[in-house]
């Protein structure tokens, strides 16, 4: 683990079950939270699939949870969901799944998907859309769970901030929430 660029490296242990093949499938630093770790796990030891540390890898949570038994190998964050509880979806040998990152029970995430191993997640923000590599049956996509995008915008300048809002490609409607501390007029234009 480096904290500092690679200037520096310290070894890290994973969590293991004894007796049993497990290979480390995929690692994922939280792009927001520096010490906040993923990692997955391949083969077939039932309930050490995906685990979570949030000091940089010197302990390891296990939430796996539900998952079935089956290879997981990949994970992804949407950074973009509630910061408080972020989006995860893992690649398996079964599919997509997708949970929020405090609660302890997966869900399959996979229709419009095919069943078949999913061997690389990529989140297009652009689009809002889930991009799934498989093996053997190409590149997929499939909308994020999320369903809305906070904007914040501040301003210490006497002129009123302009927001300009463009249309949602997934859905059909808009949900503006605006908070301002003060007296501030607002207007809305459609």
């Amino acid at each position: 683990m480096t904290q500092n660029n690679g200037s520096t490296w310290t070894p890290r242990s994973i969590p293991t079950s004894s007796g049993s093949f497990e290979n480390l499938s995929c690692v994922l630093a939280h792009p927001t939270r520096a010490q906040q770790v993923f990692i997955t796990k391949g083969g077939f030891s039932s309930g050490s699939k995906v685990f979570r540390s949030t000091n940089a890898g010197q302990t390891w949570n296990n939430i796996s949870y539900n998952l079935p038994n089956v290879p997981v190998n990949c994970i992804q964050i949407d950074v973009l969901s509630d910061s408080n509880n972020v989006d995860l979806y893992l690649g398996t040998d079964a599919g997509v799944y997708f949970k929020k990152d405090l609660d302890t029970l997966w869900q399959y995430y996979g229709s419009g998907l095919p069943n078949t191993e999913v061997t690389d997640l990529e989140i297009q923000y652009a689009t809002y859309k889930l991009r799934a590599g498989t093996y053997g049956r190409g590149v997929w996509e499939i909308p994020l769970e999320r369903k809305a995008i906070a904007v914040g915008v501040s301003s210490t300048s006497t002129l009123a901030p302009t927001i300009r809002l463009l249309q949602n490609p997934v859905e059909q409607s808009l949900n503006l929430s605006i908070e301002a501390s003060g007296n501030y007029p607002c207007t809305y234009r459609s």
